[in-house]
């Protein structure tokens, strides 16, 4: 049997599921989303938000070739929040290569940026990335980035076979100042706190709040050098989103 690379990371309940230009309603203490672990999925068993394992092929990045890459990323909107706690739980399986990174699902907002996008006013994303022999990170887009590429803030590392649990909290900054809160907690530590955040910028009250699920797990990186050797494969489950903080959930 075949397989092909895929990612597809959410099955909603309660409400609908959204793509880029449609809105998911979100209030308090709402749970939106929820996948339940997967097994390995073949192709033919694929559906749009059914529970998700990714295969990743050699020479596959996110731009080689191009055609893949709206495979491997997806963007999903919900209603705006001041803040929004995003959780879930994946495994790379055993045989996974790390080469020299990749990126995993995470929060954004407004415009979103990413790939090396410009610092926009209007936009944002804290996306979690894997690099080198696990290493594990917030991938960075906000007003002050030291990187034009976005930057690396450590949250520890990732292990191969490994069943982690992810949890983004993200209450968003009065506009222009660097008052925005991040935390992250992986497998329930907490492993980073920020109160220092310029997600966006001068703007208005309600532009650019927390309203972005972003579905993105691939190699890379932007040219071969990033692909795996062989064909590797992670395990993702468990998705829910929530509107508030963490000690607002049900």
């Amino acid at each position: 049997m075949m397989f092909f690379p895929h990612v597809l990371l959410c099955f909603f309940v309660l409400v609908g599921c959204s793509r880029e230009g449609g809105s998911l309603p979100l209030s308090k203490n709402q749970k939106i989303a929820y996948s339940p672990p997967s097994e390995t999925l073949e192709a033919e068993s694929f559906s749009e938000f059914a529970p998700s394992t990714l295969l990743m092929v050699p020479g596959y990045t996110q731009f080689y070739p191009a055609k893949q890459l709206k495979v491997f990323e997806k963007r999903y909107r919900f209603a705006p929040q001041q803040e929004a706690t995003l959780i879930y739980s994946f495994k790379m399986r055993e045989g996974f290569e790390f080469v020299k990174g990749g990126k995993l699902p995470g929060l954004g907002g407004g415009t979103a940026t990413t790939g090396c996008d410009p610092v926009d006013p209007e936009g944002w994303s804290m996306r979690f990335m894997w690099h080198r022999k696990g290493k594990a990170v917030i991938y960075a887009y906000h007003q002050d980035r030291e990187n034009y590429c976005g930057d690396n803030w450590d949250i520890g590392s990732f292990t191969i076979g490994t069943r982690h649990t992810l949890q983004q909290y993200i209450r968003i900054n009065t506009p222009g100042r660097k008052d925005g809160i991040l935390k992250v907690w992986r497998d329930g530590v907490l492993v980073l706190s920020r109160s220092d955040v310029r997600y966006r910028g001068n703007v208005s009250t309600n532009t650019a709040l927390v309203d972005r699920f972003l579905r993105s797990t691939f190699y890379g990186g932007s040219d071969i050098s990033w692909a795996p050797s062989k064909v590797t494969s992670i395990d993702f489950g468990d998705f829910r989103v929530f509107a508030g903080s963490p000690d607002k959930m049900n």
